[in-house]
């Protein structure tokens, strides 16, 4: 990459940190337009948004896309990590029973969760983890929307159409 082509992509990677998302658009352009390697922010960045979206952290690619504050790039690696969790434990829980996914389901699987993660989320990450059952059911159905999208609705689609009745 020549010397030209690194101050263009410095001035967009200073953009998009300065809370500009379209920054890393026209960076993955500039990147594919002269056939470039991407950087490695312009890749994690990337990454980054893609993941939110797939996983159903976003609601769309605009918010997706959307510059994360320091505070949010934090509770997206809780988020992530806590929504993983849950995914696991409810596949174990299911497996020792057959009763359907109820409130009195999630109910046990948050208390398992707290049970089972609270010292290690305070250790790692010096949060107190205090999981509901509505949280814990909310960010299981995401992972399903997530891995299953044509048999999950997202959860905030979901609301809102109900919430039109």
């Amino acid at each position: 990459m020549n010397s030209v082509d690194s101050m263009r992509l410095d001035d967009f990677r200073e953009e998009f940190e300065s809370g500009k998302p379209a920054a890393l658009l026209l960076a993955i352009e500039y990147c594919a337009a002269w056939c470039l390697v991407m950087p490695e922010w312009v890749h994690a960045a990337y990454h980054d948004a893609m993941e939110k979206w797939s996983f159903g952290e976003a609601m769309d690619l605009e918010d997706a896309f959307s510059r994360p504050s320091k505070r949010r790039d934090r509770n997206h690696t809780l988020k992530h990590e806590l929504r993983s969790i849950i995914f696991v434990r409810a596949t174990q829980l299911k497996g020792e029973s057959d009763r359907p996914s109820g409130r009195d389901f999630f109910e046990e699987l948050a208390d398992r969760i707290n049970d089972e993660w609270a010292n290690y989320f305070h250790d790692e990450h010096g949060t107190d983890l205090k999981l509901t059952a509505g949280k814990a059911e909310r960010e299981y159905r995401l992972q399903m929307h997530a891995f299953f999208p044509e048999d999950y609705e997202h959860p905030d689609a979901y609301k809102k159409r109900n919430s039109r009745k």
